[in-house]
């Protein structure tokens, strides 16, 4: 059980701190450790100051492919970058840089 202290209960218990430092010390990004475990960025941060993470742990292994009939697809559709980005799993600006490499090649 969690313990108390003035401010109210904790919200994460010694074994949670404990899988997250050992996730974290994996290279796992603190925005997924903070939404896995419903608490705050800052949370997990504040759990995890003294673990240092190789930034290149961070980073994608493998860059998303992305389709471009599908987007042409989406776009004659009507769907906002934005939201062909979200189906993608990846930036608006890699959305919109994928539509102009494809103007770019079309009027080549």
């Amino acid at each position: 059980m969690a313990s108390s202290s003035k401010f109210g209960p904790n919200k994460l218990s010694n074994l949670q701190v404990k899988a997250i430092r050992r996730e974290r010390a994996k290279g796992t990004a603190l925005s997924v450790l903070a939404e896995e475990h419903s608490v705050t960025r800052a949370a997990i941060a504040y759990h995890c100051t003294d673990i240092k993470v190789d930034a290149r742990s961070l980073r994608r292994t493998k860059a998303t492919r992305i389709d471009p009939d599908a987007i042409l697809l989406m776009v004659g559709h009507g769907y906002s970058q934005s939201a062909i980005a979200r189906h993608f799993g990846v930036s608006p600006g890699a959305i919109n840089k994928a539509l102009a490499r494809m103007e770019w090649k079309a009027a080549a």
